[in-house]
């Protein structure tokens, strides 16, 4: 079976970030008779800009393993904005499909991952010319998620568009795969596709990089952040961006500055970052470090040295979260759960019944009023660490293991061998 896979932001060899694909791509190859094809762009994810080596450049083929990966063009415009971000990304998905049209290709499934939504424009080029059953992921519902950052009013042209866009995309394709159930329960309700026409495969880890960390690791990780054996490590891993809300940390990371005890590390980068560095120096803030990025392979034992992981989204006025068609499962909270960490998290929704209600691996904290709650969450463990231990245990157990990537990969090549009768 040859699968063909449409993902914008598909990581290059040693770049940091969500290898969701990355991950699926090599275990399908691992399988007898798998072989896959990625069709990507050339832009760096954390960047947003043109990687040097492929700027210029039409298409340039490489190999990610046994994964033949194409890079098409695309304008150098990402990191200019959401304009910039919206125009580099449309072009991609013109480019893929003018490709996708004479490619020597002959693959039996296609799948055509969101976001961006243009990715539905290559999807449709790839069914016309292949013939084969396509599966849509929708990892972020758009126009959804720009309404619901207030980047653009439902009324916007764009957004009009957009939704025009999704309709299609849904309707053409033969499966749809979400990553969290309120995702699915949205597109039911809208009459966008029947429930048995949806999938549910979750981000996840491999359990094996985190059960293999070399146990010295964590006193050597927290010598170099100069913590004291008494102190306890607070970490925040991803992006840091507008949507993750990270300017929450530097508020609760104030109003915990009389405890010395407990310190603050945030791993990862994004546009937000610079701001965020700045406002925790105007705020003389000394219990709050920005690390920056750090290599995949370095998590899960930079994750084994902390204590507590906190997550965050955007869940302010105007958000208007619903608990049944909208929210989000971030994917650090399976790289905190890989590390037997507990987990303080302001996300309503799936994540409250599914981590604290189901697995009582962490605790959920509304920030919508200010960090005090949050900041009595995180005190709690903090002063309780056999509590701590114990949550940390169970969200291993109950998230880690429940939603290991080899597990999520099966589950997902599964429903590809039905759709392409392989």
């Amino acid at each position: 079976m040859h699968i063909l896979v449409l993902y914008l932001l598909y990581l290059r060899p040693g770049d940091s970030g969500i290898r969701r694909f990355n991950e699926f791509a090599r275990l399908w190859s691992e399988e007898p008779g798998v072989e896959v094809t990625v069709v990507t762009g050339m832009v760096h994810h954390h960047t947003r800009q043109l990687y040097p080596d492929l700027k210029g450049r039409a298409l340039a083929e490489e190999a990610d393993g046994p994964v033949r990966v194409l890079h098409v063009s695309q304008p150098d415009t990402y990191h200019r904005g959401f304009a910039g971000r919206a125009w580099s990304q449309a072009m991609w998905a013109r480019n893929a499909s003018s490709r996708l049209r004479r490619l020597e290709l002959r693959p039996d499934v296609i799948i055509a991952s969101s976001p961006p939504l243009w990715v539905a424009w290559p999807m449709f080029a790839a069914q016309k010319r292949f013939g084969v059953p396509a599966v849509l992921e929708i990892r972020d519902l758009w126009p959804e998620s720009i309404i619901q950052a207030g980047l653009a009013s439902r009324f916007h042209p764009g957004v009009q568009y957009l939704g025009w866009l999704e309709k299609r995309a849904c309707r053409a394709a033969d499966h749809i795969v979400t990553i969290v159930p309120t995702m699915n329960n949205s597109l039911v309700r809208r009459g966008l596709k029947a429930p048995e026409d949806i999938t549910l495969v979750t981000n996840g880890v491999v359990l094996e990089d985190f059960d293999t960390v070399d146990g010295t690791r964590r006193e050597e990780i927290r010598g170099g952040l100069g913590l004291a054996d008494d102190q306890k490590l607070v970490v925040y891993i991803g992006q840091h961006g507008y949507m993750q809300r990270v300017v929450e940390l530097v508020n609760v990371a104030e109003a915990m500055q009389h405890r010395r005890d407990i310190q603050f590390v945030t791993f990862g980068d994004g546009p937000e970052r610079p701001r965020l560095i700045a406002e925790t120096a105007r705020r003389g803030l000394t219990n709050l470090r920005f690390m920056g990025r750090i290599p995949t392979s370095d998590v899960p034992a930079f994750l084994e040295a902390a204590d507590i992981g906190v997550c965050f989204v955007n869940t302010g006025p105007g958000t208007n979260w619903d608990n049944s068609t909208r929210g989000v499962f971030r994917n650090a909270f399976f790289d905190l759960a890989g590390a037997r960490l507990p987990v303080v998290f302001n996300i309503p929704g799936f994540p409250v019944d599914e981590i604290q209600d189901r697995a009582g691996g962490g605790i959920y904290a509304s920030t919508n009023d200010g960090p005090r709650e949050f900041c009595e969450k995180l005190q709690y463990l903090a002063d309780h660490p056999t509590v701590a231990k114990e949550m940390g245990e169970r969200n291993y157990a109950e998230i880690a293991v429940r939603y290991n990537r080899r597990k999520m990969a099966a589950t997902y090549l599964d429903l590809l061998r039905r759709l392409s009768r392989h």
